[in-house]
């Protein structure tokens, strides 16, 4: 995401960046039918014969044209090559300035950085929302399906009513990140979708006697927390300097899945002490609200030493296309 990040245009930056989360998500529906299919005939020894040769088909590929990070083309000298030839393709006319070199031994990126030159507060506020979500999200998937059919719904419609769910993640991270790179606020549009998210995840839960209600708030929350998750991606990886981007972007999800995994078991423990369904939607409704409130308060800092820190590696010197 730091690449597209890189190397996307700027007026739907946020866009193409949430598009790349999503092709990661509809990589991994598509494995799983993948694994369904080669699993009865081939065993289930054959899901890590492919995925594990999968990979490696794609290395060439990724050696020969997958480009290097725009920060780093400008400030190693031996990538004024590589930089040459991609400004030959797509800038001809233009003549970019002398690589820009760090005295001595190049500077070690850490995740201090990520606390340092007024990140501190967004930074804090960015991994808050990303373990929100994620816990969220997660309890969801692994659960939704058990607890449709505790309430009536048969095995066929739970199941039903779980993919029109992510199919409508789906949607809402098309129509939310094309939003996002048109509003003036994209921290706020995420915030507000995460509370309307919130706000559909509860209502499941008093409804749940009317399918039809059920269905479409599933729908609403499933548009509105898997959008919201991967816009949020695409706004944290337009958020930090180039220096630190990939650091940045790498600990929120990283981080992020903490939620991932206390989500499940959660979820787990409300069904072992047979909460009703009602308080089940009702807390699974604060992650969300939580996830919102933090990303409303994610504010990018304006501060001399961060505009310095952008200006030394030179991607600002890029010229207008």
């Amino acid at each position: 995401m730091a690449l597209m990040a890189d190397y996307a245009p700027p007026r739907m930056k946020t866009f193409f960046v949430t598009m790349a989360a999503a092709g990661f998500a509809f990589g991994g529906a598509v494995g799983g039918f993948i694994a369904a299919s080669i699993m009865q005939i081939y065993g289930w020894h054959s899901i890590f014969i492919v995925g594990g040769v999968a990979p490696l088909l794609l290395l060439p590929f990724l050696y020969l044209w997958l480009p290097e990070s725009l920060s780093r083309l400008f400030s190693a000298k031996h990538m004024s090559a590589a930089l040459s030839r991609m400004l030959e393709r797509f800038v001809p006319q233009w003549t970019p300035p002398a690589p820009v070199l760090e005295d001595g031994k190049p500077q070690k990126v850490t995740i201090v950085d990520l606390f340092r030159y007024g990140y501190l507060k967004p930074t804090i506020f960015i991994w808050g929302s990303c373990i929100a979500s994620f816990t969220l999200l997660y309890f969801t998937v692994s659960w939704l399906p058990t607890l449709l059919r505790d309430t009536g719904f048969s095995s066929s419609a739970a199941s039903l009513t779980t993919s029109a769910f992510l199919a409508s993640g789906t949607l809402g991270a098309v129509t939310l990140s094309y939003l996002a790179d048109k509003v003036k606020s994209k921290t706020w549009l995420v915030g507000k979708v995460m509370v309307v998210c919130g706000l559909a995840t509860a209502s499941v839960g008093f409804e749940h006697g009317n399918a039809t209600f059920t269905v479409l708030a599933v729908m609403v929350a499933g548009f509105c927390l898997i959008g919201g998750s991967l816009t949020l991606n695409g706004v944290i990886s337009n958020f930090y300097p180039p220096h630190i981007r990939a650091t940045g972007v790498g600990w929120a999800l990283g981080v992020g899945r903490l939620g991932a995994v206390s989500g499940p078991l959660v979820g787990a423990m409300l069904v072992a002490m047979q909460v009703p369904f009602v308080g089940v939607m009702l807390l699974a409704a604060i992650p969300a609200i939580l996830s919102g409130l933090c990303a409303i308060n994610i504010t990018h800092p304006d501060t001399g030493t961060t505009k310095q820190n952008g200006q030394a590696l030179g991607t600002n010197q890029l010229p207008k296309v």
